[in-house]
């Protein structure tokens, strides 16, 4: 609010204005861990950009992390992980997936000779 001027050829009134605050920006981005073919599926955490005013990722409520990995993926970079299903009075949230790189197994084998 403004108050205390004075003009000499002016009668002065005030109005109030308004200050509208949006919602900040926040990144939510899946984990993208590493496995060996045949394990369990990983944990799934998030990573948060754009908290601000010293708040916490427990700003963020009613989140889940996931992944569609499983024991038979293939090796590779291809089960998705991803987070959901958050919400924050301040902040717009954004999701980003990662995902599950599958390395292969060590497999140990004996050669079986014979002799001719």
């Amino acid at each position: 609010t403004c108050s205390g001027g004075s003009a000499t050829n002016y009668a002065i009134t005030y109005v109030a204005g308004t200050v509208t605050v949006t919602k900040a920006a926040l990144t939510i981005t899946a984990s993208s861990p590493t496995v060996v073919y045949g394990a369990s599926a990983p944990s799934i955490t998030a990573s948060y950009v754009g908290l601000l005013n010293g708040d916490l990722s427990t700003v963020v409520t009613g989140q889940s992390c996931s992944t569609a990995y499983t024991a038979a993926s293939a090796v590779g970079s291809n089960p998705a992980t991803s987070c959901s299903g958050g919400s924050a009075t301040n902040y717009a949230i954004t999701y980003v997936a990662g995902t599950v790189t599958v390395s292969k197994a060590a497999l140990r084998t004996t050669p079986r000779c014979t002799k001719p």
